[in-house]
């Protein structure tokens, strides 16, 4: 399912919002995206930026579970097991000579903010950002391919400043910087959702997110070659740049208004020199904007998942794990079943321990929708005692983001046992039966789909 047919999908199932006003690309939409009634509602699509006529801008895309759960084609409880057992079902990308993302293609003179709608999110930010961009390239030695998302700055009419902090994308440039040669990218913007979702699995050498995509979108991944660099995008993307990461050329990235709600400044960042841009006709242009819902739900897609398996390792009562949301994935929420209040500090410390980007955890009874923050606040005031009941590391490895950690990346983190393992009393929940529970979240479901179109 391409973003189109995912995006009709949407339609029907009355998720999306469009917004015929003139916007400006500069700000205004970033401060629609950035609301609550959109954070707590609906994708949007833009069709009348203003300077760009003939584009469609798209946010919030996966800004709920239920359109995650709408692409993967399963119940919203449902979304994020189906997403993790089809990351286990690789299936291998297949090649095509030709794909909508050739329908228009711009070689020299190659002007980025003539071409593309890119936007400039906030207030402190050095330019506009592509924000979901997927970069795909090559190890210059082995062939393998890497594909992640990264944010790129405009750095000049046909320039990129991009970070390259994680693997494997840093390895490989790593490697064609020791031999003198420029790394060649492809930068897809819209492509199968798939796509998008593959990337947020943790790196594993050896594995092809296009293969994980397949799996995930139930069918094979289509791929053409670029135009100026050897290296195969997804054929239905809206957008492709091609270019490649010059070699010991460093400049300045930022101030950039990051996930993490504070502005960031780098002295380390890589330039894209852009060689082609090949779209669709009629394009959708699809952003991510910083610190929202949106980001931490696609966070903890992948990388809660993944720290919820390497936990239920160590402590099997946990059953789940919620990011809190806007807290950059440094806040989380985690429900165990009935058990210890040691087991419960050996979950905490662990959850702690194995994250480095996690420093403030608060552990529930499997009674609490971890979900919602009422019952969680419900829990820390009812269970939770603050001369027993707290758990503090001083000193621990931490995450860049973080713009109080120490020096050294170190960070102190916290954790509240707000469960009621081992503590005498009634502590049971009021709430109807879960059959009139199941019964009224339908109803409710069908009457504000109905308010909502």
């Amino acid at each position: 399912m391409d973003m189109r047919a995912y995006l009709d999908l949407l339609q029907d199932a009355g998720e999306i919002m469009v917004i015929e006003d003139e916007l400006d690309p500069v700000y205004e939409a970033s401060a629609v995206l950035g609301t609550r009634e959109v954070q707590m509602g609906p994708a949007v699509l833009f069709r009348n930026l203003k300077g760009y006529p003939g584009w469609e801008v798209l946010g919030n895309l996966f800004g709920s579970r239920r359109r995650v759960a709408l692409y993967l084609g399963v119940h919203e409880d449902e979304a994020e097991a189906a997403f993790v057992r089809r990351q286990q079902e690789l299936k291998p990308p297949v090649r095509v000579k030709d794909g909508p993302c050739k329908e228009v293609r711009v070689r020299e003179p190659i002007d980025l903010l003539r071409e593309l709608p890119i936007l400039t999110f906030s207030e402190g930010d050095v330019a506009p950002y592509i924000t979901a961009g997927i970069m795909v390239s090559h190890d210059p030695h082995t062939e393998e391919r890497g594909v992640s998302v990264h944010r790129l700055r405009v750095a000049g009419p046909n320039r990129l400043g991009t970070m390259l902090m994680n693997p494997p994308l840093n390895l490989f440039m790593q490697k064609a910087e020791k031999a003198g040669t420029p790394l060649e990218v492809a930068i897809c913007i819209g492509p199968e959702p798939a796509v998008l979702l593959a990337t947020l699995t943790r790196w594993t050498p050896g594995i092809d997110k296009y293969e994980i995509a397949g799996g995930i979108a139930g069918s094979s991944l289509e791929v053409v070659r670029c135009e100026t660099v050897n290296i195969e995008v997804p054929a239905a993307s809206e957008v492709v740049i091609e270019g490649r990461i010059l070699p010991n050329v460093r400049e300045p990235d930022g101030p950039f208004g990051e996930h993490s709600g504070c502005y960031v400044v780098s002295n380390e960042g890589r330039i894209v020199e852009v060689t082609a841009i090949t779209r669709r006709q009629h394009p959708i242009y699809q952003v991510i904007k910083p610190w929202t819902t949106e980001l931490d739900l696609l966070m903890a897609l992948g990388q809660g998942n993944s720290t919820l398996r390497r936990l239920k390792e160590v402590v099997p009562e946990v059953e789940a794990i919620h990011v809190v949301p806007l807290s950059s994935m440094l806040a989380a929420v985690i429900k165990l079943s009935s058990t210890s209040r040691a087991r419960v500090r050996k979950a905490i410390l662990t959850c702690l321990a194995i994250d480095p980007r996690i420093k403030q955890v608060v552990a529930v009874d499997d009674d609490i929708d971890i979900t919602n923050p009422y019952e969680v606040a419900w829990a820390m005031v009812t269970r939770f005692q603050a001369d027993r009941d707290v758990v503090i590391l001083r000193d621990t490895e931490g995450t860049p983001l973080d713009p109080s950690r120490k020096a050294g990346n170190l960070t102190s983190k916290i954790g509240f046992d707000a469960t009621s393992a081992d503590m005498e009393g009634n502590f049971k929940k009021i709430s109807p039966p879960a059959t009139a529970v199941i019964r009224a979240q339908e109803v409710v479901g069908q009457y504000l789909r109905r308010y909502s179109s």
